[in-house]
């Protein structure tokens, strides 16, 4: 895929542009949770029982997707998409469980990125509905109700190494190699 001028390349934000699991660790942690207890070669840490209600009270508490950090060089790489000619979207799924959670992400857009980008977040529950070229996501499979136009190439991440025939995106800091891969 080549990025053109107004190709749309959505980017997925937790795991991506914001840091999701250090935010999840430290609140976990703060609860008196011990990071021990997740698998971080999963997508959903592979928590049950007890451990598992406790990581859903935390991931639920208002304010907590405004309080993540950004990832290193995300922002970055966010605004060299842009230069290559790209129209950037950012593409996220609120969490339903958490009372705050569209409005943070509003928030963490405007704090971290810039409020004129707050105009180019896409919130949705089903990210295959959004037309794009490609979408950045952590997430190892992204599935809906339609197949989705866009290319999914993988954010790198501890639980998604597993996944083979997609492109790896391995970090923001490389920005040559973000080049590279959307070249």
């Amino acid at each position: 895929m080549t990025v053109s001028p107004g190709s749309v390349v959505l980017v997925d934000m937790d795991g991506v542009l914001a840091d999701w699991f250090g935010g999840m660790a430290d609140a976990y942690q703060e609860a008196g949770g011990d990071i021990a207890d997740f698998d971080l070669n999963r997508w959903d840490l592979g928590t049950t029982g007890a451990v598992r209600q406790l990581q859903r009270s935390v991931q639920a508490t208002p304010g907590f997707y405004a309080g993540l950090a950004p990832i290193d060089g995300a922002i970055e790489g966010l605004y060299l998409l842009r230069d290559l000619g790209a129209t950037v979207k950012l593409c996220s799924t609120p969490d339903a469980t958490n009372p705050t959670c569209a409005s943070d992400k509003v928030d963490w857009v405007a704090n971290h990125v810039g409020t004129a980008w707050v105009k180019d977040l896409i919130l949705t529950h089903d990210k295959t509905l959004v037309r794009g070229a490609v979408l950045i996501d952590d997430k190892p499979e992204v599935t809906g109700a339609v197949v989705p136009e866009w290319e999914h190439i993988i954010f790198d991440q501890p639980y998604n190494r597993h996944v083979t025939g997609k492109r790896i995106l391995t970090g923001w800091g490389a920005l040559d190699t973000l080049k590279e891969n959307l070249a």
